[in-house]
């Protein structure tokens, strides 16, 4: 089987389509011949995507709120109706705000956060399971943090988000294995996107990417590819795990 049709007929559901590894991983499944459902809550730019791929498998988008259930429902009911279910899920949505120590970070900040970064990835997950589990199976694919692994300085509510999305990862692995969806997760290291550049200055990036054995910091397309090789069926075998994809990360800072 080519590249560009590894995955066709596969319906793939990407949250986050706008950030940097959301859209790296939507681009990543459109060249593969996937037919695609775009969720973001940012509605000008997600047209900008749509229209940007092209897929050759077709694509909707679905502006909505993830950290709502209104929102995770909506997602499942556009994949259901464009394409007629759902294959593979990518919870890329996320995001942080580095700053404040547990003292200094309010409850309202400290539950948006969790909201974002681990509530998100349930909801949708919930909305998404039973259509998969109708198909005969699927994957899920979750993004968790270098941070969730380690720790991480001054941001205590997205280290306990994430660590909450690689548990979360297990229990679902267990939960709908026997429905034939494989859940994994991926920890990704410093990468290089717009979320990076707006909170770090350009030397604190630099320190940063010094910190791994790679000497450098990762690419969106980098991580796009180890979400598409756990969605694809070179992965059968794998279940319930999170693979760091850091270029050897050393520490968090």
């Amino acid at each position: 089987m080519s590249d560009a049709s590894q995955f066709a007929g596969k319906v793939v559901v990407v949250t986050g389509s706008c950030g940097g590894i959301g859209a790296a991983t939507a681009a990543h499944f459109a060249a593969r011949g996937a037919s695609l459902v775009l969720a973001d809550i940012d509605g000008e730019r997600l047209a900008e995507v749509a229209a940007a791929l092209a897929a050759p498998g077709g694509s909707t988008t679905v502006r909505c709120d993830v950290t709502q259930a209104e929102g995770a429902e909506a997602i499942a009911a556009a994949a259901c109706q464009q394409f007629g279910g759902i294959d593979i899920l990518a919870n890329v949505v996320g995001g942080s705000r580095p700053g404040k120590t547990a003292l200094e970070l309010t409850p309202e900040e400290w539950g948006a956060l969790l909201d974002f970064n681990l509530t998100s990835v349930f909801l949708v997950s919930r909305a998404v399971i039973p259509h998969m589990a109708a198909r005969g199976g699927g994957a899920i694919v979750n993004i968790a943090s270098g941070a969730g692994v380690r720790g991480m300085q001054r941001n205590p509510a997205y280290v306990a988000a994430k660590g909450g999305v690689i548990a979360l990862t297990r229990a679902l692995a267990m939960d709908h294995a026997a429905s034939g969806i494989r859940v994994n997760c991926i920890s990704p290291g410093p990468v290089l996107t717009p979320l990076m550049e707006r909170n770090r200055t350009p030397d604190e990036i630099a320190l940063i990417a010094q910190q791994s054995i790679s000497a450098r910091l990762g690419r969106p397309e980098e991580l796009a590819s180890a979400i598409a090789f756990l969605a694809s069926d070179a992965a059968s075998y794998i279940q319930g795990q999170t693979i760091e994809v850091d270029g050897g990360f050393a520490t968090l800072v």
